[in-house]
């Protein structure tokens, strides 16, 4: 009697190299394709994870930056605020003047709550004095990273299992089939009965 170890990586490397006559070619295609499935998700996982590290690297640049450049300056509104719904929740903008980088700017900015003119509040600007939003903490690049690394894996893994899905679908049906044809065989041999059946 033939184990095989337990474990499906194992399981199909024992298959692909097993002489026993029962182990037939459907079996040793999808025990390849198995195989093949579980090896690609398993050298997918450093890959992933050096793309997770170009991402952090590049996005903690970028939120640095962005802490560096931006600040918060007042602004004034030149007239009353307008109402913006956008998917059903409420927001506020204004047409606003403010000072930063050495000029005046004016623009439609958004306001924490109605307001009339002349009143004030503080924006986000960037290096240019352009109003923008408030710049990305850096810790979120870890999370970016992580984002990127595990769905880049799990799309990998998905198509994988996936691909094995199908293979494993048309063997089986290949050998019901198969089997189809075998009982046919057996039936039509014995003048149309079953094999088990006999003649009073």
């Amino acid at each position: 009697m033939e184990v095989y170890p337990i474990g499906l990586g194992r399981r199909s490397g024992a298959l692909l190299t097993s002489r026993n006559p029962l182990v037939r070619i459907s079996d040793r295609i999808e025990a390849l394709t198995t195989f093949l499935a579980l090896s690609l998700v398993v050298l997918m996982a450093p890959v992933a994870g050096a793309v997770g590290t170009a991402v952090h690297d590049s996005n903690a640049r970028l939120y640095a930056e962005q802490a560096v450049t931006r600040h918060i300056v007042s602004a004034t509104a030149q007239t009353d605020t307008e109402t913006v719904v956008q998917r059903n929740q409420l927001s506020y903008v204004v047409p606003a003047r403010w000072t930063a980088a050495g000029s005046e700017h004016t623009g439609l900015v958004p306001w924490p709550s109605p307001a009339s003119l002349g009143d004030k509040s503080d924006i986000w600007v960037d290096a240019r004095g352009e109003n923008t939003v408030a710049p990305t903490p850096v810790g979120q690049a870890a999370v970016d990273a992580v984002g990127i690394a595990l769905s880049l894996w799990l799309v990998v893994a998905g198509a994988a299992a996936g691909f094995v899905w199908v293979v494993r679908c048309r063997l089986d049906r290949s050998r019901h089939s198969a089997w189809d044809r075998e009982l046919a065989t057996v039936v039509g041999g014995h003048g149309g009965r079953a094999p088990h059946q006999t003649d009073n």
